[in-house]
């Protein structure tokens, strides 16, 4: 795992927007999975982050890919959550 891959999971874990903006203009992709499996999209979702969500998905995470361990698309995990405003959200983008 590359250090940006790292990068990116602390800051979503402590909500660090201007540094995940920074690795997002450097390049990082933001679909791919790491070793648990899990990607930026699908942490901020269990982290119940908005505004990383939001983020993420502006910049091109994408809102309906699969992450193999659980087998959830992120709508489905934010379901599963039940945090309500993520599916929202989630549902309105599906809607665009």
């Amino acid at each position: 795992m590359t250090s940006n891959r790292i990068n990116i999971f602390e800051a979503i874990q402590t909500g660090e927007s201007s540094q995940i903006i920074e690795l997002i203009n450097q390049g990082i992709n933001l679909n791919q999975e790491i070793e648990d499996e899990e990607t930026p999209l699908s942490k901020a979702i269990k982290l119940g982050n908005i505004n990383i969500i939001i983020l993420l998905i502006e910049s091109g995470a994408d809102c309906e890919q699969l992450c193999l361990n659980s087998a959830f698309t992120p709508l489905s995990l934010a379901c599963e959550l039940g945090n309500k405003e993520i599916v929202q959200l989630l549902v309105d983008r599906k809607r665009e």
